[in-house]
């Protein structure tokens, strides 16, 4: 499946911080906290890169969620905001 991850890593520690729960990203295997932009900008991301997204707290399945979809689908920066 594409990604737009590489596109947005704003958008996405934005939405992280959103909640609670602790988010990682992973990419082969190096994990990264996704509420840290300087953590989201060394993982080697580009279109087509397999992520897998990890949440752990009392609000993990919607964080999860939002960031899953934030990165599956190409929204513009008027979307996001």
């Amino acid at each position: 499946m594409k990604t737009y991850f590489y596109k947005r890593p704003g958008a996405i520690l934005l939405k992280a911080c959103e909640f609670k729960a602790d988010v990682w990203i992973e990419v082969d295997g190096e994990k990264e906290n996704a509420k840290i932009l300087f953590d989201i900008l060394k993982l080697p991301i580009k279109s087509e890169t397999h992520i897998k997204i990890i949440t752990d707290g009392s609000d993990e399945v919607e964080a999860a969620n939002a960031i899953a979809d934030l990165v599956t689908n190409d929204y513009s920066i008027e979307d996001i905001w």
